[in-house]
């Protein structure tokens, strides 16, 4: 027989739930605090894309000149759930970074990047991927864009350097980072259509580049894979040719040297790497060669996790340069 509701012994807390309470508030703030850790980040980061670039260039070399015949078929398994697990690590450091940052569009890039990974296959990663690169870009965009006057030329200050917007919106909030960026990308429009030659602007090569990275996997989510793979990898391979253009913008160099190719930074060097890796993901597509070259796809994409590797720790060091210098 059931007891009345009013003959239910009713709980009362013991000792040790505050207790517990508490343990699991520290474990919580110790998580977050370990992965907002720039030195973890940047540890992660260099293990993880570098492993996944080495391992992709193995598959590729094995598939082709057959070192390891027999371990091929477990090359390619492993590989492929190694590259996945980078892209996912990759997307979330950025979603968290982003987070700290208060940057809208790169952090919905860096978000929509776990889904769209563990969605899609090892053929089409690096097409699914423009739409994370894309809208993450943006906030390298910002971090890049001069403070201009109404026509578009930079504003130096006393001393003759380059004045920057900043991308880290921490301190200004979501809604100041978002009419930011969308004010930015107006003027930088704008910009272009006066005076097309400010497209050797890194800001303006990386705006322009960034808006076909994203438009090619929509064009190859809609049937037309070939067309769309064209049109990301273009645009990437205009993204990396504007890391090319790199300087190094926390010192602020001076006007005159903007605009000119640069291998100074490990953002310059991954633009190479980058190239090289749109080139193949969109040669790969083309029959005459994949019948005759195997696992391109494991070429592109250690060029690719290469690129990350290195660009990503190019902009932790600016990071950690800006903090220095505070």
């Amino acid at each position: 027989m059931t007891k009345p509701i009013s003959g239910v012994v009713q709980h009362k807390p013991t000792v040790l739930e505050p207790v517990i309470k508490l343990s699991s508030a520290k474990i919580q703030n110790k998580f977050t605090e370990i992965i907002q850790n720039k030195r973890v980040r940047q540890a992660a980061n260099n293990w993880s894309n570098w492993s996944s670039a080495g391992l992709n260039l193995l598959t590729f070399a094995n598939a082709n000149f057959r070192f390891f015949a027999p371990l091929q078929d477990g090359l390619e398994k492993l590989s492929g759930l190694v590259t996945k697990a980078t892209y996912v690590i990759g997307s979330l450091a950025g979603t968290v970074d982003l987070w700290g940052k208060k940057n809208p569009l790169s952090f919905l890039g860096f978000a929509s990047g776990i889904p769209l990974t563990l969605l899609s296959s090892s053929y089409n990663l690096f097409l699914a991927y423009g739409i994370p690169y894309g809208l993450g870009n943006f906030v390298i965009i910002t971090d890049q864009r001069e403070v201009v006057d109404k026509n578009g030329e930079p504003i130096p200050d006393k001393d003759g350097n380059v004045q920057l917007v900043n991308g880290d919106f921490s301190n200004r909030g979501w809604t100041e980072g978002l009419k930011i960026t969308f004010a930015e990308s107006i003027k930088i429009v704008k910009e272009l259509i006066q005076n097309p030659q400010r497209i050797k602007k890194m800001s303006h090569a990386l705006f322009s580049s960034s808006v076909f990275e994203m438009f090619g996997p929509i064009v190859g989510y809609l049937g037309l894979e070939k067309l769309g793979s064209f049109i990301r990898s273009s645009g990437t391979i205009a993204t990396q040719t504007a890391f090319l253009l790199h300087n190094d913008s926390n010192k602020k160099s001076s006007v005159e040297e903007h605009g000119k190719v640069t291998l100074k930074s490990s953002i310059a060097l991954g633009g190479i790497l980058g190239i090289l890796g749109s080139a193949v993901d969109f040669i790969k597509r083309i029959g005459f060669v994949s019948d005759r070259i195997d696992n391109l796809t494991n070429l592109s994409l250690a060029f690719d996790r290469g690129m990350g590797a290195l660009v990503v720790s190019g902009i932790m060091d600016i990071e950690k340069q800006k903090q220095d210098n505070k």
